[in-house]
């Protein structure tokens, strides 16, 4: 599986979004100022899946097709003029089927509590797990996600960890390099995720016994049918034996460079990364 890409462009998100093609990104997760005057035409052209946008409940962007609720931790601060607000709507207008239920069920309520772990670096940060959980229900591995307005790039430090591709956009240069600096420490975990996914998936698999009913009486013609109806691909499938046989460290030629060279080669197919040429080779060991 290939690591995920991250590109981050300092300036205005409207300039920017006219370089963009037609349904270039697959999906938008972004938080704008809650004054912000929102090009939604726009959003539309250059998106092809959902649309995701945090508001206040006084300020809604769009008329969406569902609302999420963020519930923030009540603080004591700006109420010389009005209440306290402690909720945050998430707008979704959705286009596509994309929606992944392979979360525990406690992942759709729509209504979310998550707290920011660590010390806040932007005055509208959002918390990491929440955005990690947008990015992995509205959005599939692989798939390429836009932040217009990333502030600190919350939303790219969840692509990242969750194997999708981002571009960020932010207007002011302070946190664009805030951002460079978040995304840089992003430990690229993907393969925990959609391990845990896939793992979900086989286990609904093993502990199905009605293949032979289902090929009787049509549904399964043969296992590549079975595999889709549990939503798991042949990539799925490889990647989940790859990391179950493991890998073993080994002292080898290179077929590509011809340099005698040490890596850790994976059980399953013998595959590794030579450290010298950095190509993808298959050693016969």
């Amino acid at each position: 599986m290939n690591e995920p890409t991250v590109k981050l462009v300092c300036g205005d998100c409207i300039d920017f979004m006219r370089t963009m093609g037609d349904k270039s990104v697959d999906c938008i997760i972004t938080d704008p100022m809650y004054n912000s005057q929102i090009n939604m035409d726009e959003l539309r052209r250059v998106c092809s899946g959902h649309i995701i946008m945090f508001c206040s409940p006084e300020n809604m962007f769009f008329k969406p097709d569902e609302i999420a609720y963020w519930t923030k931790t009540p603080s004591t601060k700006n109420y010389s003029r009005h209440l306290g607000r402690f909720v945050e709507y998430i707008l979704i207008e959705r286009h596509g089927d994309t929606f992944n239920t392979d979360l525990h069920w406690s992942n759709y309520t729509g209504v979310y509590t998550d707290m920011i772990q660590t010390k806040q670096v932007h005055p509208f940060e959002k918390p990491l797990s929440l955005m990690e959980r947008l990015v992995l229900i509205y959005s599939k591995p692989g798939d390429t996600v836009f932040d217009p307005f990333m502030g600190s790039c919350k939303t790219g430090q969840a692509c990242l960890n969750t194997g999708r591709d981002f571009i960020g956009c932010e207007i002011l240069e302070e946190y664009l390099k805030l951002a460079q600096k978040n995304t840089a420490s992003c430990n690229h975990a993907q393969s925990r995720y959609n391990k845990c996914i896939i793992d979900r998936r086989m286990m609904k698999m093993k502990r199905s016994t009605n293949f032979n009913q289902w090929r009787k009486a049509g549904t399964i013609k043969d296992v590549a049918d079975l595999f889709e109806k549990f939503g798991v691909t042949a990539d799925d499938l490889r990647q989940y034996q790859k990391e179950k046989a493991g890998v073993r460290r080994r002292k080898y030629t290179c077929p590509r460079c011809d340099n005698y060279v040490e890596s850790e080669i994976s059980n399953y197919d013998n595959s590794t990364v030579c450290p010298s040429c950095e190509n993808d080779v298959i050693v016969d060991i």
